[in-house]
């Protein structure tokens, strides 16, 4: 195997495409995957879209598998940085020691008494989770491109109130929402008229 290369198996939380993802200097569209490591530490994977784009290979491959999945990831160092060339559903190992781990947890568990059972939560993120997780991606990157923007005028020194409601319109702009300043306007223009017998007239 080439000394660029390396395999690391991996458990798979979740693979989610098409998303928002906050680089260093700018927001772009990739694919976010979650994974945990055999010692137990959860890492983040980001990938440009074009990475997929051109490997189409990979895309398949991570479309396969499911969160839970014990997979095998190909990776190769070009450069500084370390890519993922593919990924395939492997079948954990089972070690003596973690065989014996568990037996003793179900010992543990047989002598203890417990009244009560603690729900069990799931450790994958829900599609709700998700959603708003991307939303604050969203609005942090609008409240920086908010400031970027003021700074291009020397002279003027923006209150925070600015610069959050300019936040506030490129974030309605991403998600095709009315902005706040669109939103005031339908209100004043709903203020102008009264309803008589069902007919809006101007007050």
């Amino acid at each position: 195997m080439d000394e660029d290369t390396r395999d690391m198996t991996v458990t798979l939380v979740s693979v989610t495409f098409d998303m928002v993802i906050q680089g260093q200097a700018k927001t772009y569209t990739g694919t976010e995957v979650v994974y945990r490591t055999a010692n137990g530490q959860v890492n983040t994977k980001n990938m440009h879209s074009n990475v997929l784009k051109f490997n189409k290979a990979l895309k398949a491959d991570l479309e396969a598998v499911q969160p839970g999945d014990t997979v095998s990831v190909a990776t190769k160092k070009e450069g500084d940085f370390v890519n993922w060339v593919s990924v395939k559903k492997t079948t954990a190992l089972v070690t003596t020691e973690a065989v014996a781990k568990t037996a003793t947890n179900v010992a543990t568990v047989a002598t203890q008494s417990t009244p009560t059972q603690a729900a069990v939560r799931s450790n994958y993120e829900t599609p709700e989770e998700r959603t708003l997780r991307q939303r604050l991606i969203v609005r942090q990157s609008s409240l920086a491109n908010a400031i970027a923007l003021f700074a291009l005028d020397k002279d003027y020194i923006p209150t925070s109130d600015a610069v959050i409601q300019t936040a506030k319109e490129f974030e309605a702009y991403v998600y095709g929402e009315k902005t706040p300043m669109q939103q005031m306007d339908d209100r004043d223009a709903a203020d102008a008229y009264s309803v008589i017998d069902g007919v809006f007239l101007p007050t």
